[in-house]
């Protein structure tokens, strides 16, 4: 064993990785139970980029001795990784701030896996942000987008990058960006032919796009608060703030012109420019379906996002985050926390990228 340790050493100092991980794999045939051997095969895999097999391995001998020198080595072993990591990845968020992306704030955000990819997407969690597989697991989604860090843009385009490296789909937001999106909120629709459409605004706007250039769409509803009047336990009238109606909203995506189109039941002109040809008798909800049923015949190409209602409840955890202007255009007496949270929730998918672009 003492002449393979040996062989080893050698063939590491000169860089020889290809004979070392041959030497340590006859090692391990050998000698399977010795925590030297583990230790060494680790090693290689180190200097071999090998980052997870490495780590495993060293987390392995730990587990395993008691004894303090063996102890030490794994962890230093373990320092060496994470060292090597976070330089890489400074390196990296040094190269995105050079190029002038990601200088503001931003987040991480995880979307849901399939429980395929849950074991490989909680593993990677504990291991970027060192916690514990238990905590890990709750940072990890099943239903829907979850934001589980926040901080410079530049750092989470990096962490989505390493996400997205493994298979797990992450998307990285800069605030900056969502704050340039423009938003055209609309009264009317306008056809033209069957590949465009000119959209107008309340304040008499005009704006024309084609069909192939909506890429997404984004459904929620949003309460409106105002004095209603109820009656209290001695039956006499009270006037209090009560819910008045809910607004169905939907916005699409033109990502080539970092633009969203909002539509919304409250202002829209069912009867004028989209010709749906609807009765008079059908309610503003069946309008509504009507409509939403005629644009999803034009853009079926579009990805959806429809669960606003969880982002919402996560989001109101981060209000740094709800940006001060939501462009929900809604005329009425008080503003709603849920008009931020939308806003942020369809710039999400607008501007969030899944990885870095690259700067090579």
């Amino acid at each position: 064993m003492e002449a393979l340790f040996n062989q080893l050493e050698q063939q590491l100092a000169t860089e020889n990785y290809g004979a070392a991980l041959e030497t340590a794999q006859t090692l391990g045939q050998q000698f399977p139970q010795e925590l030297q051997v583990k230790l060494a095969i680790a090693r290689v895999h180190s200097a071999m980029g090998a980052v997870v097999a490495a780590e495993e391995l060293y987390r392995q001998v730990m587990r395993e001795s008691a004894q303090p020198k063996v102890l030490a080595e794994a962890r230093r072993g373990l320092q060496v990784l994470e060292d090597r990591e976070q330089a890489a990845r400074q390196q990296r968020v040094t190269q995105l701030l050079a190029a002038g992306q990601g200088q503001g704030n931003g987040f991480l955000a995880l979307l849901p896996v399939t429980p395929e990819l849950r074991d490989r997407a909680v593993a990677k969690v504990a291991r970027l942000f060192r916690t514990d597989m238990y905590t890990a697991k709750f940072r990890v989604p099943l239903r829907s987008l979850k934001i589980i860090r926040t901080g410079m843009a530049a750092q989470m385009l990096v962490f989505a990058e390493e996400f997205t490296a493994e298979g797990i789909p992450a998307l990285a937001v800069d605030l900056g960006m969502v704050a340039q999106v423009r938003v055209f909120v609309v009264q009317e629709l306008h056809p033209m032919g069957m590949d465009r459409v000119r959209v107008a605004s309340r304040r008499g706007e005009i704006l024309e796009l084609s069909w192939a250039e909506v890429r997404g769409r984004v459904y929620g509803v949003l309460p409106t608060y105002g004095e209603v009047v109820d009656v209290d336990a001695k039956r006499q009238l009270i006037r209090r703030e009560g819910l008045l109606d809910r607004v169905r909203f939907c916005d699409l995506h033109v990502p080539a012109q970092k633009l969203v189109v909002r539509l919304h039941d409250n202002g829209f002109q069912f009867a004028a420019g989209v010709g749906l040809d609807l009765p008079a008798a059908l309610t503003i909800q069946e309008r509504w379906r009507s409509l939403m049923d005629w644009l999803g015949n034009k853009v079926p190409h579009a990805a959806v996002y429809d669960d606003l209602g969880d982002f919402a409840d996560m989001a109101k955890g981060f209000p740094d985050l709800l940006p001060e202007e939501p462009y929900v255009d809604l005329l009425r007496l008080k503003p709603s926390v849920m008009d931020a949270c939308f806003h942020l929730y369809s710039c999400t998918y607008l501007v969030g990228q899944s990885a870095a672009p690259s700067l090579g």
